[in-house]
């Protein structure tokens, strides 16, 4: 009778575990306890990584007080793009207009950010393959910076007319300085009666007053600016021969270029470019 107790107590015991198994572990039948009496340990779900942030994907984008552009990956595509809209406008000319908030700091050598920013571009295009006339402007708006600290609207790429350019050579005189303004692209003086007589006058005053004379060719901004720089040389070396061939000596002639450097004026019009494009004559 001792032996049977315990027995039937052990026997009891295993009875009810093997139930329990059978129908909470194989059937998972059982309802959930508290935590308290779980058998099983609970697992602590893991939260869901946050998703990185969406962020406006542009091909070139301007930072805030900053003249020089970033490309992205999509920049390439872009270029094409461009590429397919100037050749369906071969007569047009691409103007890039350069936006720009007051309250940005210009550390840029132009009068303006926008300016810098639109001369950024360009050049940028040039560099990339596009042979078109490029014109450059800018604007004054109220930009805004997105949470990258990118502008968001920064710049605009139009196409424009052409505008005929039939300006032929002027001369003038301002501030001590005789002044030669060329028609776009050409660098021939010897067929401009008003601007030989007037260089040979200069020529023979320089003589007489045993003076130098410092001639330094200016461009628009049309163009890329490395030809341009050339061509500001190619148009001050003209007019030095020229000065040369009425009687000065070469070593009292100095010829240099500033070429798109230093506009007198604005060039997005022709009146504007056709006033950068010159040669300017400094008695020294």
């Amino acid at each position: 009778m001792k032996i049977l107790i315990p027995g039937l107590i052990v026997f009891s015991i295993w009875c009810v575990i093997s139930v329990r198994w059978y129908v909470c572990g194989i059937y998972d039948l059982c309802p959930e306890g508290n935590e308290s009496n779980s058998t099983t340990a609970s697992v602590e779900a893991i939260p869901e990584e946050n998703p990185p942030p969406i962020t406006e994907s542009a091909p070139l984008t301007f930072e805030w007080s900053v003249s020089n552009p970033t490309t992205s990956k999509d920049f390439n595509q872009y270029l094409d793009s461009l590429k397919l809209i100037f050749d369906q406008s071969p007569a047009s000319v691409v103007q890039i207009t350069g936006l720009y908030d007051s309250q940005e700091v210009n550390n840029s050598k132009f009068e303006n950010l926008g300016l810098a920013r639109a001369e950024n571009i360009k050049q940028l295009l040039l560099h990339s393959g596009i042979k078109r006339s490029i014109r450059t402007r800018a604007e004054e708006n109220d930009l805004s910076a997105g949470s990258d600290g990118k502008l968001l609207h920064s710049f605009l790429v139009e196409m424009v007319p052409q505008e005929e350019d039939t300006t032929g050579f002027l001369i003038t005189e301002a501030k001590g300085k005789i002044v030669v303004h060329f028609p776009s692209k050409d660098v021939n003086l010897k067929t401009d009666r008003q601007v030989n007589n007037a260089l040979k006058e200069l020529a023979n005053t320089a003589v007489k007053r045993n003076r130098r004379l410092l001639v330094v060719g200016h461009t628009d901004n049309q163009g890329d600016a490395m030809d341009n720089m050339r061509l500001g040389l190619i148009r001050a070396t003209n007019v030095k021969d020229l000065l040369i061939t009425f009687g000065m000596k070469e070593n009292d002639v100095l010829a240099e270029s500033e070429g798109e450097e230093k506009p007198l004026v604005s060039n997005t019009t022709r009146r504007g470019r056709q006033q950068n494009r010159r040669v300017e004559i400094i008695i020294i």
